[in-house]
């Protein structure tokens, strides 16, 4: 991956959406993110660098959209407890009873994702987009949830004491 990031020939960040460099990224992440199945505070850390280094962000500036699609991935009990993941495209994900308590989230997608029982507790979800999403038991205790889009998602169950609208 580092070669992929870093190659001054064919920098990924500027690929097309169907370049080689993009379909190595897709599934060399993919494969990584299935064999950390059962590890959540690894799965974090993997999803926090792919973050940062603006590989599944949703304000790219290239028009292809985010560089790695997460959409079918499971990463369920995923740990992002705390982390900064602004802009992120999580758009179709499995990420049941995943831990984002603190999280800052905001303008993300969880478009269509599967949240059950996930834990967003006192995060940051301004403008975030859950339209579509199952979002069944899902903890949002003190969540910021301004601007949020929530149309079509089935919330059934969720937890939204203190959740600031």
């Amino acid at each position: 991956m580092t070669t992929l990031l870093s190659s001054p020939e064919s920098p990924l960040q500027q690929s097309s959406t169907n370049s080689l460099g993009r379909i190595i990224a897709q599934t060399k992440t993919k494969a990584v993110l299935s064999a950390l199945q059962s590890d959540a505070l690894r799965l974090g850390i993997i999803i926090q660098f792919l973050h940062d280094v603006g590989l599944i962000s949703t304000d790219t500036h290239n028009t292809n959209g985010p560089i790695i699609q997460l959409n079918g991935i499971s990463v369920g009990g995923v740990n992002l407890k705390q982390a900064n993941l602004n802009s992120t495209n999580f758009n179709e994900v499995i990420m049941n009873n995943a831990n984002m308590s603190g999280a800052t989230l905001t303008s993300s997608s969880f478009r269509g994702a599967i949240l059950t029982k996930a834990n967003f507790s006192g995060a940051t979800l301004e403008n975030v987009d859950f339209s579509g999403a199952n979002l069944e038991n899902v903890d949002f205790t003190g969540a910021d949830l301004k601007g949020a889009n929530l149309s079509g998602a089935d919330i059934k169950n969720a937890k939204v004491n203190g959740v600031t609208w």
